[in-house]
């Protein structure tokens, strides 16, 4: 048997040119809520038509004022 590690060759997934990160929406913040404000939350989003994500997001921003 050979003991070479087996290799597949080729490109790496991350051997590409940079990806501009500046505006991009890949953090993630988990908090707990009660079944309650769940609710209330995500009944709030659909009534201004965004996401829950958007509805937290927006909320939270405008409570820090930016």
């Amino acid at each position: 048997m050979d003991n070479k590690k087996n290799s597949w060759g080729g490109a790496r997934a991350n051997s590409g040119p940079k990806r501009k990160t500046e505006d991009r929406l890949d953090i993630k913040l988990y908090m707990r809520v009660s079944e309650k404000e769940q609710l209330l939350i995500k009944e709030k989003a659909e009534q201004n038509n965004v996401s829950v994500s958007q509805y937290i997001r927006d909320a939270v921003l405008k409570e820090l004022n930016i």
